[in-house]
C-alpha cells in the first residue's frame, strides 16, 4: 500500500463503501442458503407413455467405403450403407508435384514445383506469375549451380 496519506484514506473509504454495499447481499445470501438446506429436491414423475414411433435406423454400420484418388492431390472418400450414400469426405493431399518447365500464364497450384532460369522454384499459393517475380508465391527450392569449365 501506499505510504501517502490521501491515497490510504481514498483506499479505505472505497473499501468501507464496497463492505456496505456487499453486506445486505450477504445476509440474503446466507437466508436462501440456510432455507435450501432443509430441502429435499423432488422425485421426478413420469409422464403419460405416448404412441409407438417408427422404427429407428440399424445402428451405425457402414456397407462400404470407397475411396477415389484423382491422380494428383485429390482423395475423395464415399460412405454407403444399406445402397444409400451417407457421406462424402474430399481430401487435398499436401503433396509437391513437379510440372516442368515454367509456362509464363499458366495457373500453378499451391506444391506445385517448376524449373526457371535453371533453378527449382515451389509454389507457396495459387498464381499465374513467374517464379521470382510474385513476393511469397514461389521459393526457390534449388539454386542453378555454375557452368562447368
Amino acid at each position: 500500500m501506499s505510504d501517502d496519506p490521501k491515497i490510504a484514506a481514498v483506499v479505505t473509504a472505497i473499501e468501507r463503501a464496497v463492505l456496505a454495499a456487499v453486506q445486505p447481499l450477504h445476509a440474503r445470501l446466507q437466508t436462501v442458503e440456510t432455507a435450501a438446506a432443509g430441502l429435499t429436491p423432488a422425485a421426478p414423475v413420469p409422464g403419460p407413455v405416448g404412441p409407438p414411433g417408427p422404427p429407428g435406423a440399424d445402428g451405425a454400420g457402414v456397407d462400404k467405403v470407397a475411396v477415389e484418388y484423382d491422380g494428383e492431390r485429390g482423395v475423395t472418400f464415399t460412405v454407403k450403407r444399406g445402397g444409400t450414400t451417407v457421406d462424402t469426405f474430399a481430401y487435398t493431399l499436401p503433396l509437391m508435384i513437379y510440372r516442368g518447365v515454367h509456362v509464363p500464364g499458366r495457373l500453378y497450384e499451391r506444391g506445385d514445383c517448376v524449373t526457371a532460369d535453371g533453378s527449382v522454384f515451389h509454389c507457396n499459393a495459387d498464381t499465374t506469375t513467374a517464379p521470382g517475380n510474385a513476393a511469397g508465391a514461389w521459393t526457390l527450392a534449388v539454386k542453378r549451380g555454375k557452368d562447368a569449365r
